[in-house]
């Protein structure tokens, strides 16, 4: 790269972070660790994770990003049921149809990093494999999305992961959270920086995250 372009990615890296902040190559979760997103999920939200998800038993079930009222849920997670299936789980909990499945044959393949795209109206992407949605739900989820685990009032599958950005779209189209994993240089505590809404997210449990090196 040249000195020229190298200061022209320098500069575009500075306006999506802050000086007091330095972007990582990842957000480490063992299990312990969550942040609340604040977004209530609709029908037509749209998630973007880039994770290498980790495991230490086919039958564990692990949820990367969510939220379940009783009623409607909006989750992407592992199933288990001694399987490495991922799936992306939204609309009415009593709708079986609307569970979406893309299965690992192993370990190793479940843990490989992996761009996941999850969206109700159009489809369920992890790589280039595709899931199409074939029968899109419009609901109101009555609580906020957690990432790292799912948010509801009967119990915790918090995951066991390795995160670098994520991205979500309320609406389908609306740019709503920009996440890039970060340290905070006043005491190193690791988080996501929301480069949209301009705010930091450590853990909320009290853990810290695992952090990988500065990029």
């Amino acid at each position: 790269m040249t000195g020229r372009r190298a200061a022209l990615a320098a500069a575009a890296k500075s306006r999506l972070v802050p000086p007091e902040y330095r972007e990582i190559a990842y957000l480490g979760f063992t299990g312990e660790q969550w942040f609340d997103t604040g977004i209530y999920l609709n029908g037509s939200a749209k998630i973007e994770l880039d994770i290498a998800p980790t495991a230490v038993s086919a039958d564990t079930i692990e949820v990367f990003f969510g939220s379940y009222d009783g009623t409607y849920n909006t989750i992407v997670g592992k199933t288990g049921r001694s399987n490495y299936n991922i799936v992306f789980s939204y609309g009415s909990a009593a709708g079986a149809a609307r569970t979406k499945t893309i299965p690992f044959s192993n370990q190793s393949a479940y843990t490989a990093r992996k761009i996941i795209t999850a969206d109700s109206a159009s489809g369920f992407r992890i790589n280039d494999t595709n899931v199409n949605i074939t029968d899109p739900h419009v609901y109101t989820n009555g609580l906020t999305a957690y990432f790292g685990n799912v948010h509801r009032d009967d119990g915790s599958f918090p995951a066991r992961m390795t995160s670098g950005r994520a991205r979500i779209w309320e609406n389908g189209s609306t740019l709503s959270r920009f996440y890039i994993p970060v340290r905070r240089l006043s005491d190193n505590a690791g988080g996501m920086w929301d480069a949209v809404n301009r705010t930091f997210s450590p853990s909320m449990t009290g853990v810290a995250f695992a952090k990988g090196a500065d990029v």
